[in-house]
């Protein structure tokens, strides 16, 4: 709900990535630390205007 929030206030979407409870702990980690990386040269690779984007008004601020 809140990544839902997020989506329709900043227009920002997510990501979830989930894995069996059973996965090697060693493969979670590499996983999770490759994907890091590659977001944030991603990021980095990106103009920053690319990232300003106008807030959408909330129901209450509609009101």
């Amino acid at each position: 709900m809140f990544k839902q929030f997020i989506a329709d206030y900043y227009g920002v979407h997510a990501v979830t990535y989930e894995m069996g409870d059973n996965t090697e702990r060693q493969l979670i980690n590499h996983v999770a630390q490759t994907s890091a990386l590659l977001l944030m040269e991603q990021m980095l690779d990106t103009p920053p205007d690319a990232f300003r984007r106008e807030q959408r008004p909330t129901a209450e601020e509609k009101q």
